[in-house]
């Protein structure tokens, strides 16, 4: 298409006089024709054309020859924490090993005398195996004792329990050979090792008999080699007080695994894996992203009185006050202020509770009529109450129970465990008598995000915003603020991502007295569109921004 332009320029010499009313149609039909094929036959957007990994890095190429990358793959904190010792104060997502096993720990808590598999922690199993260190060895053990390589000696694996056996069957073989095995292990020349045939049974045993070296040196002669532990499978072991030798099989002494490196330098500090195919094992950074299984974190408390209570006069009812705590993971209770009240604490955004009350009565009437309930906000009509009439069928002590299921809270709500009893002469047992609170949701959920779209150009981050993934339509520049822990207690550890999916950027600010901090060479504000930032609250007013920055 051609247009015609009046005066002279980089478009060329110009008409040099005013143009005619068909040469201006000309222009603009031009214009339009071009605007409409560009509208029915947009340009394609560039399409991924390759994904490669080095290390914890990944990088995008694209259709059109764009590259991005390397880009940092967020990382897990797992902590190695050495060698399992016994009163130690051990943190969710540390790593341990005991024995030639490692394990994940997913609760914190502080170590008890012995190693448990069996210990839970609000029903979480705190001991999870990662790596089973004498299972990966009898993976090569087995197939090598299965080849049945041994003089005369037949080994057996079972794969299951890990047992290695071994057994000597001469019946299988020719009756030269059966006599030529057993004239050898008559002889009895085996340095260190004396044989037995029994003609009976035509079984064989091996004792280790040092007594029959004359003297000390020679003693410490065969130590020092069956210590050597150059024995295909078999591990010596010299006591040199009780003048005796021991011989085991030592599963773990086998190092010939594909993947295992006959030195460890540069393996330091790094979490071994076995490899998918079962044939060896791999070393992975800590720092390397390992997928555990989110755990929710328990919040709650359970009380009791803290002694039995005399004969007293309940007919009105009484807000039993608790003055001994089991546990209480976020100040639900007070043992000297309004020590009968579960107060919902404020900053936690807890939205249900389960509460449960047991009380323990001595001595009460036969046919007293007990009534038992746990009261919200001072009143016991409210929806998902629980409350029981009893009538005590003997003279006799009596125990009653009550629980509820989800209840809806907010900050500030508090529960009471009440009790009634027409006996005007009753105690309350200190040892059964008890009242819980267990949280059973908080905002924005434990484990799964809850997407939020925002096509605001501002927004200042609330407790609905834990663990979402908040989505930036705006075509302008976003502001996203976050607020002062004295404003909105968010609980340390606290993530949100942020997604750019406009054309606006989404820069991240603190308020006065609120650390971001970023990598250096970063700013705080997304790379581009379709760009996703991570926060986490690391400390009282700091969090740390990571993810794709500009």
């Amino acid at each position: 298409m051609t247009i015609t332009y009046r005066t002279p320029g980089a478009w060329g010499p110009g008409k040099g006089a005013n143009l005619t009313a068909a040469e201006v149609d000309g222009n603009f039909h031009g214009l339009a024709t071009r605007l409409v094929a560009v509208e029915t036959n947009p340009a394609q957007p560039a399409q991924i054309e390759a994904i490669t990994s080095s290390g914890s890095a990944l990088t995008i190429t694209m259709d059109n020859g764009d590259i991005y990358g390397p880009l940092a793959v967020p990382a897990a904190a797992l902590r190695f924490m050495g060698t399992w010792v016994s009163g130690t104060a051990y943190m969710k997502n540390d790593v341990v090993r005991y024995g030639n096993d490692v394990y994940y720990i997913s609760a914190d808590h502080t170590s008890g005398a012995e190693f448990l598999l069996t210990q839970t922690i609000g029903g979480i199993v705190v001991y999870q195996l990662m790596f089973d260190g004498d299972a990966a060895a009898r993976s090569s053990v087995g197939p090598v004792f299965d080849n049945e390589t041994h003089s005369g000696i037949s080994y057996a694996y079972d794969p299951v329990n890990g047992d290695v056996t071994s057994t000597v069957d001469f019946a299988v073989g020719r009756a030269a050979y059966f006599e030529a095995v057993r004239d050898f292990l008559l002889a009895g020349s085996h340095t260190g090792v004396s044989f037995l045939y029994d003609f009976n049974t035509q079984a064989v045993s091996a004792t280790v008999e040092i007594t029959q070296y004359s003297d000390e040196l020679a003693q410490d002669a065969v130590a020092a080699a069956l210590s050597a532990g150059t024995h295909a499978g078999i591990s010596f072991s010299y006591n040199d007080t009780a003048n005796s030798l021991s011989a085991a099989v030592s599963q773990i002494a086998f190092t010939g695994l594909s993947d295992v490196p006959t030195s460890y330098g540069g393996q330091a500090g790094k979490l071994v894996t076995v490899n998918p195919d079962g044939t060896g094992l791999e070393f992975t950074s800590a720092n390397a992203l390992v997928a555990v299984a989110a755990v929710p974190r328990f919040m709650g408390a359970l009380v009791n009185l803290a002694a039995s209570t005399a004969a007293q006069n309940h007919a009105a009812g009484i807000a039993i006050p608790f003055g001994a705590e089991q546990y209480d993971t976020d100040g639900f209770h007070d043992i000297v202020t309004n020590p009968a009240r579960m107060t919902i604490p404020a900053g936690l955004g807890i939205k249900k509770v389960k509460v449960s009350a047991t009380v323990r009565v001595s001595a009460i009437t036969a046919g007293s009529d007990n009534f038992l309930a746990i009261r919200k906000n001072g009143a016991e009509a409210y929806l998902g109450s629980p409350a029981l009439h009893h009538e005590n069928s003997a003279a006799t002590s009596t125990t009653i129970s009550v629980s509820s299921g989800a209840i809806p809270v907010a900050a500030g709500d508090y529960f009471e465990c009440w009790f009634s009893t027409s006996d005007t002469s009753t105690g309350l047992e200190a040892d059964r008598t008890s009242f819980g609170i267990e949280v059973v949701e908080v905002e924005g959920g434990i484990n799964i995000a809850n997407v939020q779209n925002d096509a605001a150009a501002a927004r200042t981050l609330g407790l609905a915003d834990i663990n979402a993934h908040l989505v930036f339509s705006s075509a302008s520049a976003v502001t996203v603020t976050v607020p002062l822990n004295a404003s909105v207690a968010f609980p340390i550890g606290s993530t949100i991502d942020l997604e750019q999916t406009g054309s606006g950027v989404v820069s991240v600010a603190g308020e006065a007295g609120v650390t971001v901090n970023k990598p250096a060479g970063r700013t705080a504000a997304t790379l581009g569109q379709y760009a996703v930032v991570r926060l986490r609250k690391v400390a009282l007013n700091t969090w740390t921004l990571f993810g794709e920055l500009a």
